[in-house]
């Protein structure tokens, strides 16, 4: 709440609430997904680089448990079922591309994931946000969405390396 004073006096006008800046913030990192996801096949998805890392589907995916993470924190039904989510989880195995989720569910996933995380922060009060999460670190559960976005944004930058990697295409078709 003191950054946002700080801005609205710095600039003399309305700053977006939390409410708002999470709805752009997920909504930039949605948009980002679904450029670097544009005509990749799920076969591209999958294909390990030459060097140790994930696959793109792997990181897809684990962006996803992300995104479910906060739709739990919202109230909202997560996307992904729970036999899904165990196949991204950190520390969870390579896939294969038998045993991935293809990226047409991933994508779709994604889309419900946007519309529910963006529901409901607008109907998020600010009481709601400043509900405390985890007592003994005093995180807020708008901080702990925050967060959850922050690790989201550092896997779309993984995200575009990958698909330059593996599709040999400029990052955005």
């Amino acid at each position: 709440m003191y950054r946002m004073s700080l801005l609205a006096s710095k600039y003399g006008g309305d700053v977006m609430s939390q409410q708002e800046e999470l709805i752009e913030s997920f909504g930039t990192t949605y948009w980002l997904i679904g450029k670097f996801s544009d005509g990749m096949s799920h076969e591209d998805s999958v294909a390990t680089p030459s060097f140790r890392t994930n696959s793109f589907n792997w990181v897809f995916g684990h962006i996803l448990v992300s995104r479910d993470r906060a739709l739990t924190l919202l109230g909202k039904e997560t996307t992904l079922t729970a036999e899904e989510r165990t196949l991204y989880e950190t520390g969870s195995g390579p896939l294969s591309p038998e045993s991935a989720v293809k990226l047409n569910r991933l994508l779709t996933a994604l889309d419900a994931s946007q519309e529910r995380i963006s529901k409901g922060l607008s109907a998020a009060s600010d009481e709601d946000l400043a509900a405390i999460f985890d007592e003994s670190r005093n995180v807020t559960v708008g901080s702990r969405i925050a967060g959850l976005h922050w690790h989201e944004t550092y896997h779309v930058g993984q995200l575009e390396i990958l698909r330059q990697v593996n599709v040999e295409r400029e990052a955005f078709p």
